[in-house]
């Protein structure tokens, strides 16, 4: 784990996304199609924030508010922690326990190459 870098272990797939303004009920229903625990939400190419399950549970569901009136745009995560691909993972992993977050959002030159999760360092143990 020590000479790894950020881009070696990330997830470079297609990044899914929805725009700020699309209700919470379509994001959740994407999440579902795509069968990821988030979102990341972009405003035209830029990102702006991250949805994630935890959003959706504490934000929304917990609260018991409006699915198909209530915007992403207002239960969104909106301080994103990002690293650079060619981070090592122990920092990487530093940032997550900091931030308690399971995911980083992998910037290169302001665009966004990829995801980092918690399930992709656990990887790293297994191999």
């Amino acid at each position: 784990m020590q000479s790894e870098r950020v881009s070696d272990v990330m997830t470079s797939r297609v990044i899914q996304a929805i725009g700020p303004h699309a209700t919470v009920a379509e994001a959740a229903k994407k999440m579902c199609q795509v069968q990821k625990g988030c979102l990341l939400v972009v405003e035209g190419a830029r990102p702006v924030g991250i949805l994630t399950e935890w959003d959706l549970i504490h934000k929304v569901l917990a609260k018991d508010l409006p699915l198909d009136e209530l915007e992403v745009s207002k239960v969104m995560t909106k301080e994103l922690i990002s690293v650079q691909p060619e981070a090592p993972v122990s920092e990487a992993a530093k940032l997550i326990v900091k931030h308690g977050v399971h995911r980083l959002v992998v910037m290169d030159d302001g665009n966004v190459v990829g995801l980092l999760s918690t399930t992709d360092l656990a990887g790293i143990l297994v191999r």
